[in-house]
Parts: structure tokens; C-alpha cells; sequence
């Protein structure tokens, strides 16, 4: 997959699969690793929009893919070949609705920097309930512009968003990161460490047929 340049040749399966939005447009393509409880690694990539935080794009080596969005609520899936490390062929299968829903109750959360870019993170139903819900472990790295997102996390956009915005209170108003690694103890037996292998600065629209 090339740094800079995406070739994307589209073909649609327009009988189970119809855009509603205008595009969805990229700018960062990161590759990740994700160790889950239990499982062998599974890598993957994650295409982002840094400045719009409501939609990404998985491709999973087993040559499937899908568009989270968290606008329309919508997941649209497809396949996906890379020819030459530059051109991508995307045939959409289907997409399927879904309902958002916080899948935890988070009331309170605490963020305490254990080092330079090294931050804890616990959530709490209430505020006075001395036992969390949810903990996580997040490694930054200082980055030319704010792509603070956590790429694989089972959560609600909401959750993730409020977590985000409780980590960033305490970074001073410097979001120049992007998150290297995290661990997230899910208190219910799952454990999952996810990291960050690359990240490429990329020009990647999705145009909508017409």
C-alpha cells in the first residue's frame, strides 16, 4: 500500500448496497497489531480522518474490510486486493444498520499520568463507587498533528469520545499524539494490548456512486 498515493477502483454489489452520504475522506492509514485474551495476534489497518472522529475504515488480512459510521450508524462491509502495493480493488457486499448504545454505564472517569506519555485511565458507574468498570494503560507519542484515537477498542464512539476528551484535559492543550499502545481490562476477564506498527500520511476519498 503506497504512502502517498491511493489508486481506488470501485465495484459496487448496487442490489444490497447504496451510499447515502456525499464521501468519506482519509488522511492517515495506520497499521496495527492487536494481542486479545486468549488469541493469536490478528494485524490489521485502520483509515482514518483525523479531523472527523464519526467514521473509519478496517481491512483485515483476510482480504475483508469495513466502514464504520457512526453518523448514519451504519456498518458497510466489502472485499478488498492490493495490486502492486498501490491499487486497491473494493467490492461492497452489504451494509447492516446497527444501534448505538453505551455498552457500560461510565459516570465518573480518572486519568493520572504515571510518566512522560505514559497515562492510567479508570472508569467508574459512579462517582463514589470505589471499583472500576473499565481501565486502560495508554502509551502517546508526540506527532505532528492531534490522531488520538483508540483503533480497536469494543467500545461505544461515545465512551471512546468521552475517554478521549478525559485524556486530553490532561495533556496541557497539546494533542500532538497518536496512541502507540494501549491495554484495556474490560473487569469481565477480557484483556486486550493493542499497538501502533505504522502510520502513513495518505490522500483517500471514497466518492458515493451517483
Amino acid at each position: 500500500m503506497g504512502k502517498n498515493i491511493f489508486v481506488i477502483i470501485f465495484l459496487f454489489c448496487l442490489k444490497s448496497f447504496c451510499f447515502s452520504q456525499t464521501s468519506y475522506q482519509f488522511d492517515y492509514n495506520l497499521k496495527l497489531r492487536s494481542n486479545q485474551s486468549a488469541q493469536k495476534n490478528i494485524d490489521f489497518t485502520y483509515i482514518i480522518n483525523s479531523k472527523e472522529p464519526l467514521y473509519g475504515m478496517y481491512l483485515y488480512d483476510d482480504a475483508k474490510g469495513a466502514i464504520f459510521d457512526n453518523k448514519e450508524n451504519i456498518r458497510r462491509n466489502f472485499n478488498y486486493r492490493i495490486k502492486a502495493k498501490e491499487i486497491m480493488i473494493h467490492q461492497f457486499l452489504k451494509e447492516t444498520s446497527f444501534v448505538s448504545y453505551d455498552e457500560i454505564k461510565i459516570e465518573h472517569i480518572i486519568v493520572e499520568k504515571i510518566k512522560e506519555n505514559k497515562y492510567s485511565i479508570k472508569c467508574y458507574p459512579e462517582k463514589d463507587n470505589k471499583n472500576s468498570n473499565l481501565e486502560l494503560m495508554v502509551y502517546l507519542k508526540p506527532f505532528n498533528e492531534d490522531v488520538i484515537r483508540f483503533y480497536y477498542l469494543d467500545l461505544s464512539n461515545h465512551i471512546q469520545t468521552r475517554i478521549i476528551d478525559s485524556l486530553k484535559e490532561k495533556l496541557n492543550g497539546n494533542y500532538n499524539y497518536v496512541v502507540e499502545r494501549y491495554t484495556v481490562d474490560y473487569k469481565n476477564g477480557a484483556i486486550s494490548t493493542n499497538s501502533l506498527k505504522k502510520i502513513d500520511k495518505i490522500n483517500f476519498r471514497i466518492e458515493p456512486p451517483k
